[in-house]
């Protein structure tokens, strides 16, 4: 295992043109989202501990699932620390969806938490937040 990682994160990290490149993605179809769910719905109930690396953009989403990760996480801090802020809600609601349509829409198969903060205001923002 720990030589089909390192073999992927030489792939990965390989230039433009060299090693194994994998097509252009292609839109999920409408269903992807809801067979996601059900997926993250699976690992939750084994009953047993999931191993879930932190991702803050495209980039790193794809090289979680590459690395054979079966779930991901979208860090706030993460998020917050790409746009040049520290983590304590200076990152806009529009600011974090975006990111998390950029994460979603890099990966595959691998399903994602989203780290919805506070939900960025009272009970009907937080609504509005998990509704997305």
């Amino acid at each position: 295992l720990r030589a089909q990682r390192q073999r992927s994160i030489s792939e990965a990290a390989a230039p433009a043109g060299h090693g194994s490149e994998r097509p252009p993605r292609v839109p999920s179809p409408a269903g992807a989202a809801s067979s996601r769910a059900a997926q993250l719905r699976s690992l939750l109930q084994r009953g047993r501990i999931v191993v879930m690396p932190c991702c803050y953009d495209a980039l790193t989403a794809r090289l979680v699932e590459r690395m054979g990760f079966e779930l991901t996480f979208m860090t706030g801090f993460g998020v917050s620390a790409a746009y040049g802020y520290p983590d304590c809600q200076l990152v806009s609601y529009q600011e974090m969806l975006t990111s998390a349509f950029n994460i979603c829409s890099a990966l595959r198969s691998t399903p994602c938490i989203g780290d919805g903060d506070t939900g960025y205001g009272n009970a009907v923002n937080v609504k509005r937040t998990v509704r997305g």
